[in-house]
């Protein structure tokens, strides 16, 4: 009984670190795809038509 109990709160320790470092990642996906999108948005193009 008590090697269920251990095996189960390990696994759910192992699980939230993953979704954690997961969760992290994609935090720091968007992060990147916004600066892309931030500097290709300050193109001289871009600014150029919004002065029109």
């Amino acid at each position: 009984m008590i090697l269920w109990v251990v095996g189960s709160i390990l696994a759910v320790g192992i699980l939230m670190g993953l979704m954690r470092r997961r969760r992290d990642q994609l935090v720091q996906e968007l992060r990147e795809h916004v600066e892309r999108k931030r500097s290709t948005d300050k193109s001289p193009e871009s600014e150029a038509k919004s002065k029109t």
